[in-house]
């Protein structure tokens, strides 16, 4: 007995105006607010899709083609650590509110005898006067509203800019000016691993890695992300939720490609 089956995958391709502003567009606030309760870290998610709040600059040159300059990011991992410490003990609740004149999303922080010092630092990074336990991330603040903080998203290519920093450059292409070179304000080389820290990891090497997560050969060089990298894992895993998440539902009159695919 000889058992065949042959199902076909259609394909439409994305392209256009669309495929531009999938990849172009800023995060929606309301998409902030859904990969919250989806439950992944307030840190991971401002770090890669919030370019600045108030004040507090994070990177936003990284967000396009590696910079010559060294980017200004410290403030705003401090702000954005300590709202991971307070969401870690949940002592802070999400909300989303739209409006024609922007939207936003509040932050309303439990305040209790061990996290008081803790909202009076993340309010003074952000600027404010005095502990607030409600702050309003806004994209157009207006004048003298109280415990609000203006907030810049990026988009997902933004996004995707920015955590590629954390791919380790081999020192080959260095020299041949293959990729710039970024320095700080002394003219030393500036190192991309103290801003993407662990949230992205991506090794390079000559041979094929055996414990790899996903890898891929490029110019000769193998890069990998290892396995047992969780935090590099759950990015590129955020990443892919958010490609979904900005790819909505798509109408095409495109010319579609069917593969067969046959198993014996």
């Amino acid at each position: 007995m000889t058992y065949i089956d042959r199902p076909t995958i259609t394909y439409a391709p994305l392209q256009g105006s669309r495929f531009g502003t999938q990849f172009l567009s800023p995060v929606e606030l309301s998409d902030i607010l859904l990969l919250y309760h989806a439950g992944w870290a307030i840190d991971r998610i401002f770090r890669v899709f919030v370019q600045r709040l108030g004040a507090l600059q994070n990177a936003p040159r990284a967000s396009g083609p590696t910079p010559h300059n060294a980017p200004e990011f410290e403030s705003f991992f401090a702000a954005t650590e300590l709202m991971r410490s307070l969401w870690a003990d949940g002592l802070v609740d999400m909300s989303f509110l739209p409006s024609v004149a922007g939207d936003s999303l509040t932050l309303t922080l439990t305040g209790r005898a061990d996290s008081e010092a803790r909202i009076a630092r993340l309010c003074a990074l952000l600027g404010l006067p005095g502990p607030t336990y409600k702050i309003t991330l806004t994209e157009a603040p207006r004048p003298g509203e109280v415990g609000a903080v203006q907030l810049v998203t990026r988009s997902l290519l933004g996004g995707m800019y920015y955590v590629s920093h954390g791919v380790e450059v081999p020192a080959e292409d260095y020299a041949i000016g293959r990729v710039p070179t970024t320095r700080d304000g002394d003219g030393n080389v500036f190192e991309w691993a103290r801003m993407t820290g662990a949230l992205m990891r991506v090794h390079h090497g000559a041979r094929e890695p055996k414990n790899a997560y996903v890898s891929i050969f490029y110019r000769g060089l193998w890069f990998w992300i290892a396995d047992n990298d969780l935090d590099s894992k759950s990015t590129f895993s955020f990443i892919t939720q958010v490609l979904e998440l900005q790819s909505g539902e798509i109408k095409s009159n495109a010319p579609v490609l069917t593969l067969p695919i046959a198993a014996e």
